[in-house]
């Protein structure tokens, strides 16, 4: 199985989960109705009516809980296996000279996107000027203390050099787009070695009959 399959099973196992947790749910209790009708009319009969939630699929709460915990262990399973096949796979990029594993590349990249961000915005920055109204207090000629306003020039200069910040752009998401191309080839080999016991395209009524009935071909 490869990495990227092996997440995918994961996340679908989470998902059959909750729907077990919803069948729990609605049939942890059988709801009777005892209408009393011959108390409020001597001629009515009594009648007993059965209220519980419908539900479509055909497996006890028992079995619902057994499911669960199946499927738990499946995953744990799973997970384990997904780490030991990252930590013993390199992606042969390095970087000083120190080869990165899947994990540490996946996370570096992370880290490097946002820097590209960053060097973007730094890259798309411009020198400008704009004028602004200033105010000051002056004393008119008989001695009063007023307020006089007068133009301000505000000059907005880029404090670096953006060539060097257009090529480090240029290089840096070059490389990012390699470690990506990396991560990408080594997602889809066969590394995980695990056997699952369901298909990952099964519906929630296919896993559960192949759990009660494992002798069947589904």
């Amino acid at each position: 199985m490869n990495i990227k399959d092996a997440y995918r099973y994961a996340k679908t196992i989470d998902g059959w989960i909750y729907e077990i947790f919803r069948i729990i749910e609605n049939k942890k209790f059988k709801i009777t109705e005892n209408h009393l009708k011959s108390k409020g009319h001597k001629d009515m009969s009594d009648e007993e009516k059965d209220t519980t939630p419908e539900n479509l699929y055909d497996i006890s709460v028992i079995d619902a809980v057994y499911l669960v915990e199946s499927l738990l262990k499946e995953k744990a399973i799973l997970n384990t296996n997904i780490e030991k096949s990252k930590s013993c796979t390199k992606t042969s990029w390095k970087e000083d000279n120190v080869e990165l594993d899947l994990d540490t590349a996946i996370e570096f990249n992370k880290s490097v996107r946002n820097f590209i961000g960053q060097l973007l915005s730094l890259n798309n920055l411009k020198s400008n000027k704009t004028q602004i109204q200033g105010k000051d207090y002056c004393f008119n000629v008989e001695g009063n203390q007023v307020v006089y306003t007068y133009p301000v020039e505000k000059n907005i200069e880029v404090t670096f050099d953006k060539n060097i910040i257009r090529s480090k752009y240029r290089k840096i998401t070059e490389d990012a787009d390699m470690v990506s191309q990396l991560i990408e080839e080594i997602m889809i080999k066969d590394i995980v070695k695990f056997e699952p016991k369901y298909k990952i395209h099964m519906t929630l009524d296919e896993v559960i009959e192949t759990y009660l009935h494992p002798e069947k071909e589904i």
